[in-house]
């Protein structure tokens, strides 16, 4: 049965191991590199998993079938004049629990919980150009792309695009 809820740092061990494994399986998805991540200590995830007094709106969703297969991160725009908008992050579903409706279990969860925050008005994402299984899920959401930005990651010698993409909450 799957399950979606809040990771805390109980959860630091599986959520890096299945960070690690999206940022080696897909470089082109991320702008962190496996590289550098890798070289981050458990205890240091484990306090960014912390439920934190002074950045509620911040958070990380695990779905999980017997274990975690997916993740998404929000953050909230801390600038005043700009708290009204997030940034979704870091979304990654385990290749063996893809096309079981958990990534689009992990969306909906994530902006039931935006449209239930108080003055969240708007949410943004990028994907990589060309990944279509993640541009139909976002746009499924209801997100639509604003813009391209060319040459955006460079995993070794190669360039990817990333599409941003914006969904308003209120309309």
């Amino acid at each position: 049965m799957m399950q979606i809820r809040p990771l805390d740092e109980k959860d630091a061990a599986a959520f890096w191991a299945l960070r690690l494994r999206g940022l080696q399986e897909h470089p082109e998805a991320f702008g962190e590199s496996y590289t550098h991540a890798l070289a981050t200590p458990l205890g240091e995830i484990e306090q960014r998993l912390r439920p934190n007094r002074d950045l509620p709106d911040n958070f990380i969703l695990g779905g999980f079938n017997d274990r975690l297969a997916g993740v998404v991160g929000f953050r909230c725009d801390l600038a005043e004049k700009a708290h009204h908008k997030g940034y979704i992050w870091g979304m990654y579903v385990a290749p063996e629990a893809r096309g079981m409706g958990l990534g689009k279990a992990l969306m909906q969860a994530l902006l039931d919980k935006l449209k239930a925050m108080l003055g969240m008005a708007q949410v943004a994402l990028s994907v990589t150009d060309g990944n279509e299984p993640a541009l139909a899920l976002y746009r499924s959401c209801g997100f639509e792309a604003y813009g391209v930005e060319q040459l955006a990651i460079k995993v070794g010698n190669q360039y990817y695009d990333m599409v941003h993409m914006v969904l308003l909450l209120n309309k």
